[in-house]
């Protein structure tokens, strides 16, 4: 391999590092026996807005609609995905990260990743009935920023 073969691939493994700590703070967060306006304003001061940052800021350093610049990755799938899950909670939560929000529309338009989350067979919540927000026992709305089915509450 060359050189520059494996700093993408050492680059890929730190943002993907840096979404699975987040997941990981995600789930910790979504399974807690009940969640109230101060647990949900503490995830999304000391977690939420931490990890947007920095993935806003590798975004604006890549000039590029990718993490990797021109070239789409499974980092950017898996970003999406969790970026999807976070925004299903706080739809406001890309509103100061420009970046973030356009690469955000920019894989939704993905059209293989359009079909499916347009599709019937699209999960409908983000997590399992373990969980104590975005569950079928518990729904909330859909994120608004893909137009998604919206849901009552």
């Amino acid at each position: 391999l060359k050189a520059a073969s494996y700093t993408n691939f050492w680059f890929l493994e730190l943002i993907a590092g840096g979404l699975e700590d987040m997941r990981r703070r995600y789930y910790s967060f979504v399974n807690k026996p009940n969640i109230d306006a101060e647990a949900l304003a503490d995830y999304k001061d000391s977690t939420l807005s931490v990890w947007l940052a920095f993935f806003e800021r590798i975004l604006k350093e890549r000039n590029g609609p990718w993490f990797m610049g021109e070239k789409m990755t499974f980092v950017d799938t898996y970003a999406f995905d969790m970026l999807e899950s976070n925004a299903r909670i706080f739809p406001d939560c890309l509103d100061q990260f420009s970046e973030l929000k356009a690469f955000f529309q920019n894989v939704a338009m993905v059209p293989t990743i359009n079909k499916y989350i347009t599709s019937n067979t699209r999960r409908m919540h983000a997590n399992g009935n373990a969980a104590s927000i975005d569950t079928p026992d518990r729904p909330i709305l859909l994120s608004p920023i893909l137009n998604f089915h919206e849901k009552e509450l």
